[in-house]
């Protein structure tokens, strides 16, 4: 569709656009039905009530796009992306051994700092110290982040030791090749290309369940939705200040903070000239919005909320340019919420092969530009450091203590340099106390 000036409302569409505009909405959900199957399974790992953290993922993502779509007026799609997510379980639960509620402070806490971050206009102008070439290593560290999980769920490795341990499983084997095939075979075909991912798990999901394996276990103890605020303030305590939480909270503001203005960025080549600049009031107040979600999703027990790319890219290429797009497919989500009993039968092992598909996802959506052969040195090596310990902050300590490396050869580079250089050895601080700890 040609493009057109949004109005200042998005319920002030015209008659005509009403159903492509409605049509966009049904499109961005089906594009991103599957993360409310996945998520919960996902936060189970954190020690969260699978059917908890369902209705505790849907109703985050269903207001979180509402308001994208009234407040921002844009046709985005605000989910808990899988990549988000999984660093959360590798930052808390994982290397730092921390209970679901600092995983979940972590959340509230990074929407806090990237709230901050937007009002005070640094969230713009950080980028300026932080170049390109380590924003591909850091996409590279979530990638490899999600093939270490991927071998996790379908039981191929183990990472007790904080380090891999392959663990030889045909049928675990079997579940992330069904699933991976029919994502593969799913994109072969323009109608079920957007809902690949979805028909890659209920694939996973069918042969699970033919091959006897046993849905996940609920948490007995875990905390009912309306408790889990209660739960979160009870914790309160000195932990807050501990080594092991702040170092979470950085590494995942970190990935939190360059995913973010990532996504937007490359959702802009999509929109409307009229919102092409970052700094426009529309993309600014969705910014907010963004934050805001995530915190509000923290406070329940959703995990973090952020654009979700295919989903908003499919509204927009369907034909979305106004927030009416995202309403419609905020109703959609917020109506999954009568199929919460079905979610808790669905085994781990499922989404094996959706986990893996996101990490070569994210590879392909790095970064493009022409790296020299130590930087994608530097990123490789961020990957591998990822896959085999399950540990991004040891994977983004590497990327920057190898970005500052580059730095102080350039010449014209010294104060990037020294920015770069101040993060690692508070990183490498944080590690090392952490562990000494």
């Amino acid at each position: 569709p040609a493009l057109r000036r949004p109005p200042p409302c998005p319920m002030r569409v015209d008659v005509k656009l009403w159903r492509t505009e409605t049509v966009a909405g049904v499109a961005a959900f089906s594009t991103v039905a599957y993360i409310l199957i996945l998520n919960p399974l996902l936060l189970n790992q954190l020690g969260l009530d699978v059917t908890t953290a369902f209705w505790a993922t849907v109703l985050s993502v269903g207001l979180g796009t509402l308001a994208m779509g009234w407040f921002g007026n844009l046709p985005l799609v605000l989910a808990t992306v899988p990549s988000l997510t999984t660093t959360l379980i590798a930052t808390t639960a994982g290397s730092a051994g921390l209970p679901w509620q600092a995983a979940l402070w972590a959340v509230v806490a990074s929407g806090l700092c990237c709230l901050l971050l937007t009002a005070t206009g640094w969230r713009y102008h950080l980028l300026a110290y932080f170049p390109p070439a380590l924003q591909h290593s850091l996409v590279f560290a979530t990638a490899g982040l999600l093939g270490a999980l991927s071998l996790q769920q379908a039981g191929l490795a183990n990472y007790a030791q904080q380090w891999l341990e392959l663990k030889p499983s045909a049928v675990g084997a079997g579940l992330l090749v069904a699933g991976l095939l029919a994502i593969v075979l799913a994109q072969q075909w323009a109608y079920t290309r957007w809902v690949a991912p979805l028909l890659g798990l209920i694939v996973a999901a069918v042969g699970a369940h033919m091959l006897g394996l046993a849905p996940l276990v609920n948490h007995t103890t875990a905390p009912t939705l309306t408790a889990i605020p209660q739960a979160l303030w009870a914790w309160l305590s000195w932990d807050l200040l501990s080594w092991s939480f702040c170092l979470a909270v950085f590494t995942f503001t970190i990935i939190d903070f360059f995913g973010g203005l990532g996504r937007y960025t490359g959702l802009m080549s999509l929109l409307p000239a009229q919102v092409l600049s970052l700094k426009n009031p529309r993309l600014k107040k969705a910014l907010y919005i963004d934050s805001l979600g995530s915190i509000g999703s923290g406070l329940i027990g959703g995990g973090s909320l952020s654009i979700f790319t295919s989903s908003s890219a499919m509204g927009i290429m369907t034909g979305g340019r106004t927030g009416l797009t995202a309403i419609v497919a905020g109703l959609l989500i917020l109506l999954c919420l009568a199929f919460s009993p079905l979610i808790a039968a669905v085994p781990r092992e499922a989404t094996a092969g959706v986990l893996l598909f996101m990490g070569y996802v994210l590879v392909k959506l790095a970064p493009q530009q022409r790296l020299n052969s130590f930087s994608l040195a530097v990123s490789i090596i961020t990957a591998l450091t990822s896959l085999f310990t399950f540990s991004l902050d040891l994977a983004i300590g590497v990327a920057f203590a190898g970005h500052a490396l580059s730095a102080w050869w350039q010449a014209n580079q010294r104060t990037q340099a020294w920015v770069l250089s101040l993060i690692s050895v508070l990183i490498w601080s944080a590690i090392i106390a952490n562990r000494l700890s």
